[in-house]
């Protein structure tokens, strides 16, 4: 087991809360944080304990630092970090940890904390992570990891199974697609819930009845998802090839809000290429296509 000293963790918002919080649950404390709001880093760093102060004390003094910032300013922060000895040995001399928490920047933008003497590597949460998150948050939570060398790889490995987490290599992957990727799996699901919810009210149900139907058809797919892949999964009249279901949907959608019809018929093609019987996949196709 290694040991990964005391962590401080720049970035008070949702992740940097989760990770902090994270952190604690697993034992590793935390005696610093810093945040651009001075009053979210107060309050976090009460929390655990910890004190609050500016990015560069903070750096300074940890063993492992943690920046959990939004992905425009990762470069920015750790060139002034590196600018202003965030990066030196500590006390202890031991040689400083430094990961980000973004899954579109890459490990180049860590590059002047490697020059400075620090190992670096990438542990992205791949798991909406919510205001007030709880201390298990990150608990059996995916979590994309990578970094330059085999033995800063393992470090990160098993700081992200210390976590809780189940690592997810990230070596070689196209960030933006695997950004992308998963923002379609979490952020655009929301919209689609959010278009869901529109047509459930125009078809006559209260929101407390359309958020408990959706939920329970969202928490169900992603069940069956996660056991059986994503083709198993499908259901309906795409998977039937039941163009007159279909028709009749992007119909009544259609007369709602031509837009409606239009996100309909876009989701319909790209899930009835993925259907598993090709004939009921073609009938499908055809009737959004209105064929």
């Amino acid at each position: 087991m290694m040991d990964f000293g005391e962590a401080v963790v720049i970035g008070a918002g949702q992740a940097g809360t989760a990770v902090a919080l994270g952190l604690q649950h697993a034992g590793i404390p935390v005696t610093a944080i810093a945040s651009r709001s001075g009053d979210s880093a107060r309050r976090l760093a009460a929390t655990l304990g910890a004190q609050a102060c500016d990015p560069v004390t903070a750096a300074s003094r940890g063993d492992l630092i943690i920046l959990c910032v939004p992905d425009d300013k990762i470069a920015g922060l750790v060139e002034h970090l590196a600018q202003n000895g965030g990066f030196a040995a500590g006390h202890s001399g031991q040689t400083k940890r430094v990961v980000h928490c973004s899954g579109l920047i890459g490990l180049d933008a860590l590059a002047p904390a490697r020059d400075a003497g620090s190992a670096i590597g990438i542990l992205h949460p791949v798991t909406p992570l919510v205001v007030n998150p709880g201390p298990a948050a990150l608990v059996g939570k995916p979590m994309g990891c990578d970094a330059p060398t085999q033995q800063d790889v393992d470090w990160v490995l098993e700081l992200a199974q210390k976590l809780g987490g189940n690592p997810v290599s990230l070596n070689g992957v196209n960030r933006v697609l695997y950004h992308a990727a998963a923002s379609l799996s979490s952020n655009l699901v929301v919209g689609l819930c959010a278009l869901s919810q529109r047509v459930f009210s125009e078809a006559g149900l209260s929101d407390v009845d359309a958020a408990a139907l959706m939920g329970s058809l969202v928490m169900a797919t992603a069940s069956n998802i996660e056991a059986v892949g994503v083709r198993d999964a499908l259901t309906g009249p795409i998977r039937r090839g039941d163009g007159q279901a279909i028709a009749r949907h992007l119909g009544e959608l259609t007369r709602l809000d031509p837009g409606y019809g239009d996100a309909y018929r876009a989701l319909g093609l790209t899930v009835a290429k993925t259907v598993a019987d090709r004939a009921a996949g073609q009938r499908a196709q055809a009737a959004l296509e209105g064929k």
